[in-house]
């Protein structure tokens, strides 16, 4: 499925699988809440703006995760 490809680019890229589980499930939930969001509206336009704000969240939360993981230090980097 898409969520797992995107899980294992995640973690090609250097992200710890944990994380990248997390980011998968994280994702899954926001796809799914914006799907409940957008059945009940028949505009176009409102659908095009819920998709394009839920793209931003998305992108942000990517940014965030990716961010905590370069924080985080590992064994080699606590003697730097």
């Amino acid at each position: 499925s898409a969520l797992e490809l995107g899980r294992k680019t995640l973690v090609s890229l250097g992200m710890h699988p944990h994380q990248a589980q997390r980011a998968q499930l994280h994702f899954r939930r926001l796809d799914m809440r914006m799907l409940r969001e957008l059945i009940p509206e028949h505009s176009d336009m409102v659908q095009i703006s819920r998709a394009r704000e839920a793209r931003r969240e998305l992108e942000e939360i990517f940014q965030r995760e990716m961010q905590q993981e370069r924080r985080q230090l590992d064994g080699w980097d606590e003697f730097e």
